[in-house]
């Protein structure tokens, strides 16, 4: 007699002694469901208690039909992308799904933490680590957040926010945004300094750590809310109150043809009158002459 006729008599067998209830039970005779397998020792299992699933080596070359949709199988080995394990055929996606990956996974490699299965998969590296840093691109983050290799997008119907605050509250600089180049070659750096209250735009290079300095100051304490100097400067050289107009310039001011002024304009002339209104200077590219508008005319500032 063959395993299948003995396979078949077992079946028959447990099918006659079900109490027409259409149950089995297995190491029970109540069972609770269609069928209902116990324990030799719910407390003290043998370690032969259990169910073997079919253990293949590799997916069948042929794939199952809608009829064997749900069937389970236990993979012995990793196969490409997919991993040992259990997995069962989902005939609508025609795919083996994997029954007991998660989503996350163990790592212990570069640093301990978890690894976002499907990403890593597609080559998308996504980890969060034990010390609570989250890598995209990179596996290895170096700060709470890194991003290696990919932009930033925010998308708000009012106002995209970015907030950065220092807890200690007497910080110098409080907050600030680097920019810098691959190559050690010269770096940006926008900053908050909490002492003067003000932003700063610094530039350094990376390869003279000396060779640092500061191209615009904007006041922010209350009695100078908007200040501005713009020039070559030391960093950390400007003082509280130090700015006295709401402009300062270390150097030449530049002013080209106005893109808003586009006739011809004389002295004392009331034509063509700015958009900016009284206090708008521009120059004329005809004369190469210098005119302000005073409200009411322009007045030729060479004269």
């Amino acid at each position: 007699m063959n395993r299948y006729k003995i396979i078949l008599l077992i079946v028959a067998n447990l099918l006659l002694y079900s109490n027409g209830s259409a149950q089995v039970g297995i190491g029970n005779t109540t069972p609770s469901a269609i069928l209902d397998i116990s324990a030799s020792n719910q407390a003290a299992p043998a370690n032969n208690d259990g169910i073997l699933i079919p253990r293949v080596d590799a997916f069948p070359a042929t794939n199952p039909t809608a009829t064997q949709d749900s069937m389970l199988i236990y993979l012995t080995t990793d196969v490409g992308a997919n991993e040992k394990g259990f997995y069962y055929w989902n005939f609508s996606t025609l795919e083996w799904i994997p029954f007991n990956k998660l989503e996350w996974k163990d790592t212990v490699s570069p640093i301990p933490g978890i690894v976002a299965n499907q990403a890593n998969l597609l080559g998308n590296q996504v980890v969060v680590t034990d010390s609570g840093r989250i890598g995209i691109g990179t596996d290895n983050p170096s700060e709470a957040l890194h991003i290696d290799n990919g932009d930033i997008y925010m998308n708000n119907q009012s106002s995209p926010t970015i907030e950065m605050q220092s807890t200690s509250g007497g910080a110098t600089p409080a907050g600030r945004i680097l920019i810098e180049e691959q190559d050690d070659n010269w770096n940006g750096q926008l900053r908050f300094n909490a002492n003067p209250n003000a932003w700063e735009f610094l530039a350094k290079s990376g390869s003279n750590a000396t060779d640092n300095h500061m191209l615009m100051y904007i006041d922010a304490e209350n009695g100078n809310k908007g200040f501005v100097r713009i020039g070559k400067m030391d960093v950390d050289s400007v003082v509280d109150g130090d700015l006295k107009e709401t402009l300062e310039v270390l150097g030449g001011i530049k002013i080209e043809q106005s893109k808003s002024v586009t006739g011809t304009i004389s002295h004392d002339s009331s034509s063509n009158p700015p958009a900016g209104g009284a206090g708008t200077m521009v120059f004329q590219d005809s004369d190469s002459s210098f005119y302000g508008w005073n409200g009411t005319v322009w007045k030729k500032l060479d004269n």
